[in-house]
């Protein structure tokens, strides 16, 4: 049991590079403590590639490399995470489990695309969350007596979390509807809200991971990508 992190977004934090070693550990200690995962088969890895924090990088104490990160997709961030994944494969079996954590956006849903195929792999940030999400969504259920597939559902945040939990949701939806739902159909019931208000086909310049739930909303502002923030009052 691999869990593997790279310091972009831990969590409350944000880049921490090197010095988010603390976020795989303490993952692995949860699975051994409440899992009861054996701890000798645990292993935290974090992959130093720099970090953006210029707090860090001149802070004399800092141990990781003194660099700026690739840009998401760079062919050496690519290379070195497919490098990684190999190694464990060929040290650990084909069936060790890696769990990606507190990956940025730009990478964490890129790389759990291109990995999920050839490897026993999950996001916990999109997936994980998503999992426990669902979970209490369905039991509530039994209080509420309304099916999930007639709630409308607002999310404060389009991040991994957000979207993971959105995609799963929509396929539970679908899946539970018998065909007569699709996932598309499940998703006009899924509104979002970011840092610029909300996310509709109106907006420009829309990250790829939230484009599933930006839908042609009456009366919704036009946000560009960059500047000023939108206030939804009105």
């Amino acid at each position: 049991m691999i869990v593997v992190t790279d310091g972009e977004r831990i969590l409350g934090l944000g880049d921490l590079g090197a010095n988010g070693m603390g976020i795989p550990i303490g993952k692995l200690a949860l699975y051994a403590a409440c899992g009861g995962i054996d701890p000798r088969v645990c292993l935290p890895v974090l992959l130093d590639v720099g970090t953006n924090n210029a707090g860090l990088r001149s802070d004399p104490a800092y141990f990781g490399l003194r660099r700026g990160r690739p840009e998401p997709g760079a062919p050496e961030y690519d290379a070195l995470v497919a490098d990684f994944i190999s190694a464990a494969q060929r040290r650990f079996g084909r069936q060790v489990l890696i769990q990606f954590e507190d990956f940025g956006n730009g990478n964490a849903f890129r790389l759990l695309k291109q990995h999920a195929q050839r490897a026993t792999c999950f996001n916990d940030d999109i997936q994980g969350t998503a999992a426990v999400a669902l979970a209490g969504l369905l039991a509530a259920q039994d209080i509420t007596q309304i099916p999930l597939a007639e709630h409308t559902i607002l999310f404060w945040g389009a991040g991994e979390a957000g979207v993971g939990i959105a995609d799963l949701v929509t396929a539970a939806v679908a899946a539970d509807s018998g065909g007569c739902i699709t996932v598309s159909q499940a998703r006009e019931k899924i509104f979002m809200v970011d840092s610029k208000g909300l996310i509709s086909s109106r907006r420009t310049g829309l990250a790829r991971h939230k484009l599933n739930y930006a839908h042609d909303v009456e009366g919704a502002p036009r946000v560009p990508a960059r500047g000023a923030a939108c206030s939804l009052l009105s």
